[in-house]
């Protein structure tokens, strides 16, 4: 997702670790990603503010295990819909195989990495129609577009055409401290908030 957009209110994702032993190095942990319902909070230089207090949005919640080597968290493939707001439109990725590589850093303020996984064709065309206007803004040819996107998937094949259905897919992002507040908790618990860029 486009960072300015992102960082003005274009929902961020929360990433919830349980079960650390040690922030270096914990063999078995749980990680929850979480749709935010309130927008980054920001200082008065723009920057985002660690340690900041986010509200988990209803019904939205992906769940899978990992572990923490060297400060690196890895995280076992799962397929997650990522809520998507740019272009003043709400849409989703629907991301199959999933996985989180994190570069924690030292202190827990902070981490650095990516999700990589299979983007599914039909969300990602689903997103490109609701564009129509920028297709003529930015000169974009639709059927070369969908005859490119098409040709260059290369993941989940449909088993009567043999068509590949999803194209490799990684998206950088960056995370904070903060804490998450679920509906069903009183008090609030560490997360990070994170932002992402193509």
């Amino acid at each position: 997702m486009p960072n300015g957009e992102l960082r003005d209110g274009g929902h961020p994702i929360l990433i919830k670790i349980t079960g650390i032993d040690d922030l270096r190095n914990s063999g078995n942990v749980d990680i929850t990603f979480y749709h935010s319902a309130d927008g980054m909070i920001k200082d008065n230089a723009g920057h985002i503010l660690p340690n900041s207090s986010y509200r988990v949005a209803k019904d939205y919640a992906y769940s899978t295990h990992g572990s923490i080597v060297d400060g690196v968290l890895t995280t076992v493939p799962i397929d997650i819909h990522f809520p998507f707001y740019a272009h003043f439109m709400h849409s989703e990725r629907f991301i199959k195989d999933a996985r989180l590589r994190l570069e924690i850093a030292p202190d827990g303020k902070s981490a650095k990495g990516l999700v990589a996984g299979y983007y599914d064709l039909d969300s990602f065309w689903s997103y490109m129609e609701r564009i129509g206007e920028l297709f003529t803004v930015a000169h974009f040819d639709c059927p070369a577009l969908y005859e490119a996107v098409h040709r260059m998937a290369d993941g989940y094949p449909d088993p009567k055409t043999g068509a590949c259905t999803a194209m490799s897919a990684a998206f950088d992002i960056t995370a904070v401290s903060g804490f998450v507040i679920e509906p069903d908790t009183k008090t609030a618990q560490m997360s990070m908030p994170a932002k992402s860029a193509d």
